[in-house]
């Protein structure tokens, strides 16, 4: 009886790879907003191919003269022109000076999530079908200077 366990290990393969793919689609772990802090690292790190036309918008409630201590403000990520059916993100907050992670995230738990020891905010499984992620990040308690939001996001 001839053995094939080439295509043995191919079909044992395909559920692995399948279970692999999907377990990334809820955002990971690392750094991969773009910041200096995170060696620039983008979505792009992980996927390849086209953008579908998208475009990342961020908004946020922190005053054009600076933020004040201890206080919380909302964040909005948003998508735009994006043909896809799926889309992520992840953002990080950090002060200009050192490139160090600064401030408090507050995740939604249900479309967006914090990784990193809270100090980046990424979509959820169930987000990845958005367009748009609202989420809170509360300033530092003592004055460190410039802050810097950096977010990257993906559209597949």
């Amino acid at each position: 009886m001839k053995k094939n366990y080439f295509f043995k290990f191919i079909l044992f393969m395909i559920p692995l790879t399948a279970f692999a793919l999907m377990s990334l689609s809820g955002g990971r772990d690392g750094g991969f907003s773009g910041s200096p802090g995170d060696s620039s690292n983008t979505c792009t790190t992980c996927h390849s191919g086209g953008n579908f036309g998208a475009s990342v918008l961020l908004e946020t409630e922190v005053p054009t003269g600076g933020y004040e201590l201890n206080t919380g403000y909302g964040i909005k990520v948003e998508i735009l022109n994006s043909s896809a059916s799926k889309h992520g993100f992840q953002i990080t907050a950090e002060r200009v000076s050192d490139n160090s992670k600064v401030g408090t995230f507050t995740d939604d738990g249900v479309d967006n999530q914090l990784k990193n020891g809270g100090t980046h905010v990424t979509h959820t499984g169930t987000g990845n079908t958005k367009k748009v992620w609202n989420f809170n990040w509360t300033s530092p308690t003592t004055d460190i200077g410039a802050i810097k939001f950096y977010v990257s996001a993906i559209a597949a």
